[in-house]
C-alpha cells in the first residue's frame, strides 16, 4: 500500500472515490482507480467522507434536484429536435418518452403529481366464511325489519 501523504491529498482521494461510487463503480474499481489497497479501504474512505459532509437541507436538495431535472429535460428536447430534423422517428420518440419520464419524476419531486389513494384489501377469509358472514348480516337486517313491522302493528 502506498503512503497516504498529507491530509489534503487523502481528502481529495476520498472525494474522487466518492464521485466514482456515485457513478455506480464497484469498490474494486474504485480501489484500483484511486490507489487504495483494497475494496474495503475504498469503502471505508468513502464512508468517512460521507460522514464528514454537512447534512443537506431538504429544500435545498429538492431545488438542486429540480434544477438537474430541468437540465436533463432541456438536453432531451435538443436530442428530440435533432432526431426529428434528421427524420429519425424512433430516436425522437425515445427522447420524447424519456422527457415524459423525467417530467413525471420532477412533478413528483415538487409535489404536483397526482397520487392515487391507497386502497387496502383484506382477504384473510375464505369463500365459505364470507358467505356465512353475509348470511348472518342479512339475517340481522331481516330480523330488524320484522321486529320493526311487529312494533308498527302493535302500535
Amino acid at each position: 500500500m502506498t503512503a497516504l501523504g498529507p491530509r489534503r491529498a487523502s481528502r481529495a482521494r476520498a472525494r474522487d472515490a466518492y464521485r466514482l461510487r456515485c457513478q455506480h463503480k464497484t469498490w474494486d474499481d474504485i480501489a484500483a482507480a484511486c490507489g487504495y489497497g483494497s475494496a474495503a479501504a475504498a469503502c471505508k474512505a468513502v464512508t468517512r467522507y460521507i460522514e464528514r459532509m454537512p447534512p443537506e437541507e431538504t429544500a435545498m436538495a429538492r431545488a438542486l434536484s429540480a434544477g438537474t431535472y430541468r437540465m436533463v429535460i432541456n438536453e432531451l428536447h435538443q436530442i428530440a429536435e435533432a432526431a426529428q430534423q434528421q427524420n429519425k422517428h424512433t430516436p425522437a420518440l425515445q427522447a420524447l418518452q424519456a422527457i415524459a419520464d423525467v417530467q413525471e419524476r420532477h412533478d413528483k419531486l415538487i409535489g404536483i403529481a397526482p397520487v392515487a389513494p391507497a386502497t387496502e384489501v383484506n382477504v384473510n377469509i375464505g369463500a365459505a366464511e364470507a358467505l356465512e358472514q353475509m348470511r348472518s348480516q342479512l339475517t340481522r337486517v331481516i330480523d330488524a325489519e320484522v321486529i320493526g313491522e311487529v312494533r308498527e302493528l302493535g302500535a
